[in-house]
């Protein structure tokens, strides 16, 4: 059992609805920057958008999904409350991957270096147009495709892809979730959380 029940979940809760924000407002702002007139869609800030919605998604991840047995209680109360789908796009590690393993990669780059024309950044209208640039030529730092919404980067000698849409839509399930569990909490004059440990859960 988890202590402090049910002060404990509300604040597991309130840090996956966090998350679930930040998250989001990366993928928004990354939306808004590509339908922008106003904005070059190759500005760098979007680059920091998309870390921004990785980080916090996978944050999220290893709270719903852990594999540890210390955290059998805390992901089964969470799944259950916050029901992530059965093929949540947060199980998949790519996104995770391309965080973690950022260094590698730039180091398979340097040892292979003659093997590309160079390092490709860039956004993309679509899937054709990034085809039509003979792609495997250069060695894909990081790619979005505006209109499917797909981040490619490179991972080794292969290209791995990750789809934000469905990672969009499985985070807004979750945040309305979560949203619906912390009505439940009192606030105080000020707006923030009065987590009770002794109220039922």
């Amino acid at each position: 059992e988890m202590k402090n029940e049910p002060a404990y979940k509300y604040y597991l809760v309130d840090e996956i609805y966090a998350h679930c924000n930040f998250a989001l407002s990366g993928l928004i702002n990354i939306v808004e920057h590509l339908n922008s007139k106003e904005q070059n869609p190759q500005n760098k800030g979007i680059w920091a958008d998309l870390q921004i919605a990785l980080t916090h998604s996978a944050i999220i991840a290893a709270y719903l999904f852990s594999s540890k047995q210390s955290a059998k209680e805390r992901t089964k109360f969470l799944q259950e409350k916050l029901k992530p789908s059965k093929e949540s796009p947060l199980k998949n590690k790519k996104a995770r991957n391309y965080l973690t393993h950022i260094d590698e990669r730039f180091d398979y780059w340097l040892n292979n270096e003659s093997s590309f024309s160079g390092m490709l950044e860039m956004v993309f209208p679509n899937r054709k147009s990034f085809e039509y640039l003979d792609y495997n030529r250069f060695f894909i730092r990081r790619v979005i495709l505006k209109e499917e919404l797909i981040f490619i980067f490179q991972n080794g000698n292969k290209l791995e892809e990750y789809e934000l849409i469905p990672l969009f839509k499985e985070l807004e399930i979750i945040l309305e979730n979560a949203n619906e569990i912390l009505n439940e909490i009192e606030l105080d004059e000020n707006g923030f959380y009065i987590i009770n440990p002794n109220k039922n859960s």
